[in-house]
């Protein structure tokens, strides 16, 4: 937008924070309100939120009710770490302290202005520091340059952008619902495992290792190798994330049973969150130049009498979840598990032929999920394309 009037961000919006109100009250929660938390900024557009609050709870929260067509972010998170979440909600909400809401003068449009912070995120990652939580300073967001078209051409790109990014949410969409018939066609051959509602023979973890459990390779300050080793990104999301590495240094070269193995299912030993301490997945194809670290356990179970598609899901359960949650410690604020708590962990297990037709319908779901990445991938560079040229006025 080369030659157009541009203004500090600061100069076309005011910005509001919010607050959390005593936890330890029951009167201030489970109202009508609205509470949006970083947890709940997973869509452009806000319309509900995980936890509401009362009238009550927003007088006394430190927080107050933000308009329709603000623009949300997410100021303090560890999710800042890789991504800014922006959005715009499209009914009142309260906010906690983790985020800021801009509310929009009349020389900006909100959709307009959301869609081209987001396009900045990579600068704003910049700002971030890791404190006591990873956050970056507002002042520096109010200081951002903000090119101001007319609001009717501000309103046109901003509608460009939302069909473009339609398309992007529809495959997310179809994504999602492949998942969900992955664990549909799980119930409905192995039936609820918390339940175990078809009988199968129940055994523990210990019984069905082909080789001992094993922790990962600690890395050293001085050491002299150095070799790609796996984050624990890589296990604790929806799937095996191959590309979630970093560089790490040791004091000897590493032994071969510590590197990547798509036999091993990799389990994080220790998380921040309960819900991702425990959680497990097979990776997806061999990584010999690449370690597993020590907060992540590898378990090698025997072919003969578990596949892998059932013991990924079934790991992944509620049933096993539970278990898992039940046992895990805390240490200065990190939630941990060992290998003697594992090999406890019991589970029900279905004959192997069963597991493999469950293998094979998984397959095809598989299948289909690379084929909407792919597009997905697609469309996400389109849209990336598409909206750098519409702030440089080329749209």
């Amino acid at each position: 937008m080369s030659g157009r009037t541009t203004a500090r961000l600061g100069d076309i919006v005011s910005i509001v924070g919010g607050g959390t109100p005593t936890r330890t009250n029951p009167d201030y929660y489970g109202g009508e309100i609205p509470w949006v938390t970083p947890k709940d900024m997973r869509s452009y557009r806000i319309n509900k939120s995980l936890v509401k609050l009362t009238r009550s709870g927003l007088r006394n929260g430190a927080t107050r009710l933000i308009p329709p067509n603000s623009i949300l972010i997410v100021v303090r998170s560890g999710v800042l770490k890789h991504t800014v979440p922006v959005a715009v909600n499209t009914i009142p909400v309260a906010i906690n302290q983790d985020m800021k809401a801009l509310l929009c003068s009349e020389r900006i449009d909100p959709h307009f202005l959301a869609r081209f912070v987001k396009a900045r995120s990579t600068e704003i990652l910049r700002w971030v520091r890791a404190t006591t939580a990873d956050n970056f300073p507002i002042d520096r967001l109010r200081e951002l340059s903000v090119p101001i078209p007319p609001v009717v051409e501000q309103q046109r790109i901003a509608k460009i952008l939302d069909r473009a990014d339609l398309l992007g949410a529809k495959r997310r969409e179809a994504i999602f619902q492949l998942d969900e018939l992955t664990r549909s066609i799980f119930l409905d051959m192995f039936g609820d495992p918390t339940e175990n509602s078809m009988g199968w023979p129940i055994v523990r973890l210990a019984e069905i290792l082909a080789l001992p459990l094993r922790n990962g390779l600690s890395p050293s300050r001085n050491g002299q190798v150095r070799a790609k080793v796996l984050t624990l990104a890589a296990i604790t999301g929806d799937e095996f994330k191959a590309g979630e590495l970093k560089l790490g240094e040791f004091m000897i070269a590493p032994p071969a049973n510590q590197t990547v193995d798509d036999c091993d299912l990799l389990i994080c030993r220790g998380n921040g969150s309960i819900r991702l301490v425990g959680k497990g997945y097979f990776p997806t194809a061999k990584m010999p130049d690449v370690l597993f670290p020590d907060t992540v356990i590898a378990a090698q179970v025997s072919n003969s009498r578990v596949g892998r598609s059932f013991m990924q899901s079934i790991w992944n359960s509620n049933a096993v979840r539970r278990q898992i949650e039940s046992v895990a410690r805390t240490t200065n604020g990190t939630f941990k598990i060992n290998q003697q708590m594992l090999e406890a962990i019991s589970f029900c297990l279905p004959p192997l032929p069963l597991q493999k037709e469950f293998a094979k319908r998984v397959e095809a779901v598989e299948r289909l999920k690379v084929s909407n990445r792919t597009h997905l991938a697609e469309l996400d560079a389109l849209f990336a394309s598409l909206q750098d040229r519409a702030f440089r006025g080329e749209v």
